[in-house]
């Protein structure tokens, strides 16, 4: 997974295509999903129907002004044309094991940006799946090795993902106790923030 991203970052740029896929209505859409709804105090999502408990923990979140005003930074900067294709929707919903190997599917959301955003995002999923410190950080030497990843950045765009996926619309069929989401919602603040 890691190859696939380096490569395509590396192989479609502004240096070798003469013009760059904005997708931005896609974009803009996706950040409203990414980067507000989550936040929004009366986004018309019940989480203590998903896990109870849920809900004062994301309410803790929303009311928490220094990671808004990041979250808000981070949004502006997802919003901003890069120089790179991402896929856009890099998780494993758009990640198929088939006979003939894996296979990336779901390329509507691709537009030119920063790196950070799509690892980030995959690194997300992998913290979800419950995978170890030394495999994300596996996966980030991998992809330095093969393509340049401002390391604090992907992290803070992990802390994104991580807060949508547990408090947001976009919820996954997570096996894990609502300690271990509080956790992760903890990790995500502090790696947005810091």
């Amino acid at each position: 997974m890691v190859d696939f991203a380096a490569t395509l970052h590396t192989s479609i740029t502004t240096d070798t295509q003469d013009s760059r896929i904005s997708n931005t209505k896609m974009r803009a859409l996706n950040h409203e999903h990414i980067f507000n709804y989550p936040y929004a105090v009366d986004n018309g999502i019940n989480l203590d129907d998903i896990l109870p408990g849920l809900q004062k923990e994301a309410n803790r979140l929303k009311a928490d002004n220094v990671l808004i005003a990041e979250v808000k930074k981070l949004g502006d900067l997802y919003l901003e044309d890069g120089d790179i294709l991402l896929h856009g929707d890099y998780f494993p919903g758009s990640w198929l094991a088939t006979v003939g190997g894996l296979k990336i599917i779901d390329p509507e959301f691709c537009f030119f940006g920063k790196a950070e955003f799509e690892i980030g995002v995959m690194l997300a999923h992998l913290k979800m799946a419950n995978q170890s410190a030394n495999i994300i950080e596996k996966a980030i030497d991998r992809y330095k090795s093969l393509a340049e990843l401002d390391t604090s950045l992907c992290y803070k765009f992990m802390g994104i993902e991580l807060i949508r996926r547990i408090i947001g619309l976009a919820q996954l069929p997570l096996e894990i106790s609502l300690e271990k989401r509080v956790s992760l919602l903890n990790e995500a603040r502090e790696l947005i923030v810091n």
